[in-house]
């Protein structure tokens, strides 16, 4: 009886050791991001911050409906266009939409073919006309399944704050 009963005591004794020992978190590093953008978009004004390597630039486009757009790139061979626009349509084949949160902005983003990185995301009102759209160089391969590039664009919209004028 006394061998049981201190079989019982130490397997008790081994689960609260194991129980009490603290879990493993592995540690994000943080990305430093050092430059704050401001661009004044057809009715709004959207800021952002961005690591220092990368490159903005506001473009304005010609035609009747001229609009300015802000563009953010790692590399100036793919970059993201932040922009306004009343005129939104996509390719349905191989679509996923899910819902995101940026910042507290609720939107929705597409991505074609479970890919990891979006190819464009659309905000719920009040801002429905801002929207944000992957583009790149005639002839550049974009990885979309490269999660690293993923976390780091959804880290620099994570700081995006819009305000209507």
């Amino acid at each position: 009886m006394k061998k049981i009963l201190a079989a019982v005591l130490l397997c008790l004794t081994a689960c609260t050791v194991k129980a009490a020992a603290p879990a493993e978190t592995p540690e994000t590093p943080a990305i430093p991001l050092t430059q704050d953008v401001t661009a004044e978009l057809d009715g709004m004004t959207v800021t952002l911050q961005i690591p220092e390597d990368w490159q903005a630039v506001t473009v304005l486009s010609c035609g009747p409906q001229g609009s300015t757009t802000l563009q953010i790139s790692p590399d100036g061979k793919e970059w993201l266009d932040i922009s306004c626009t009343e005129d939104f349509g996509v390719c349905g084949t191989g679509l996923e939409s899910k819902k995101e949160v940026l910042n507290t902005y609720s939107c929705t983003a597409g991505y074609y073919d479970g890919w990891k990185r979006f190819s464009w995301i659309r905000f719920d009102e009040p801002y429905q006309n801002l929207m944000i759209a992957r583009h790149a160089e005639e002839g550049t391969n974009i990885d979309m399944d490269r999660a690293e590039a993923a976390e780091m664009e959804m880290y620099i919209l994570q700081t995006l704050e819009i305000q209507n004028r």
